[in-house]
Formats: C-alpha cells, structure tokens, sequence
C-alpha cells in the first residue's frame, strides 16, 4: 500500500498509472489543467504546455538531478555525493523519511537514492536522435533515428519497441557506484507496484505554459 496519510516517508507501492491518475487529480482539485487523458485504451499526454501536475519528463528529471552541470562528476565531488543518497551501504537496506540527507545544488532531497522515481517517458534501450528541446522520449512503438549515426537516412531508421515505463534515481537497495552514474535508467511495467518505486511531480512554469501555448496555438 502507500504510505499513509502524512507520513514523513516516501510514497511507494505506486504504479505508473497510479502516479499520472494522482497527478490529474491534484490538478482537478486545484483547479488546473490535466495534464493527461486516461482512458481503458491508455494514456495520452496533453503537452508541456498544461499547466496542471505530472511526471516530468527524463530530460527534466535529469536536469533537475545535474544542476547547471553538463556531468554529475562536476555537480557533486564524490566526497559529497557520499553524503547524498541512500543506498545499500548507508540505508540498513531500508526506506527513510524524505530530506534527511543534504538536498542538491538546487535544494531538491532524494534525487538520487532511498526510492526510484517515474517519468513520464516510455524506456528503450539504446540511445536514438531526440529533439534539442524539451524531449518527452520516443512514443510506445516509434521509428527513431540511431544516436550513432545522425546523418543516416530515415529509411534507415530503426523501430525501438518500448520495455516499460522509465525510472530514474535508484533506491536504497542500490549500490552507491549505480546512483553515482545518476541512476541511470531502467524500464518498468506500467502497472508494476514496487517498494523502492516511487515519483515526484513537476508543473511547467505559467510564463513558460503560456509562450508555449503561443507557440503551438
């Protein structure tokens, strides 16, 4: 089950599907746009430019994670990532209330270790040409262009078949020398409800919504 009612510890045993129907319902109870359709055929997402709750994507969780740093390496000494994650070495192999250890440069607890969080993105393995801004990751069965060889024509392309949602961050039962590579990522059933699973949520900021829905109106 997930953690009760204010409790100081993170919410876990949460789906994919459980952390987007959370989402659009904080937006409804405030008032804000959802940001997805869910149906019994799946869910869609209604675009970076809603103003409501949801998952953020990979690239903005990894943003969040790394900071105004290009490498993680650059963001945090090693000495003082030490002093971040709960992992299998530090944690007695168990879940812990949030913001116990140091936030972030910018002020964030947990990004990496204690619980592995979703994102919105559907996971593929291998890395393949994305869009410079604000990617939301390949579609559940797309044809994208292999990252190796961006110049190669599309009738080259390959389909990447989706292996499940994507989760970032790694947990406490994780070694310390994973989460130090970012807790890179790992593809996830939807529908999977897992003790070391959690998420976090994310809103587009209201100037930024709004030059969006310009731009694509």
């Amino acid at each position: 089950q997930p953690r009760s009612v204010g409790s100081s510890l993170p919410a876990v045993n949460v789906s994919w599907t459980d952390a987007v129907s959370y989402c659009n319902a904080l937006s409804r109870e405030l008032r804000l746009q959802e940001a997805y359709v869910i149906s019994p055929s799946g869910v869609s997402f209604n675009g970076l430019e809603v103003n409501g709750y949801r998952l953020p994507t990979e690239a903005e969780w990894d943003r969040a994670l790394r900071g105004d740093s290009v490498d993680l390496a650059g963001a945090e000494r090693e000495s003082e990532l030490d002093e971040l994650p709960w992992s299998a070495e530090n944690s007695g192999r168990t879940l812990h209330p949030v913001a116990l250890r140091r936030p972030n440069a910018w002020g964030l607890y947990d990004m990496l270790g204690n619980v592995s969080e979703w994102v919105f993105d559907w996971y593929v393995e291998g890395d393949w040409e994305c869009p410079d801004a604000d990617p939301i990751g390949p579609s559940e069965h797309q044809d994208v262009m292999p990252f190796s060889t961006p110049q190669v024509s599309p009738a080259r392309a390959v389909k990447l078949e989706a292996k499940g949602k994507t989760t970032r961050g790694g947990s406490y039962l994780d070694a310390s020398e994973y989460l130090k590579t970012g807790g890179h990522a790992r593809g996830l059933d939807p529908k999977t409800r897992s003790p070391t699973v959690g998420f976090r949520v994310a809103r587009t900021a209201a100037q930024l919504a709004a030059n969006l829905r310009r731009t694509l109106g």
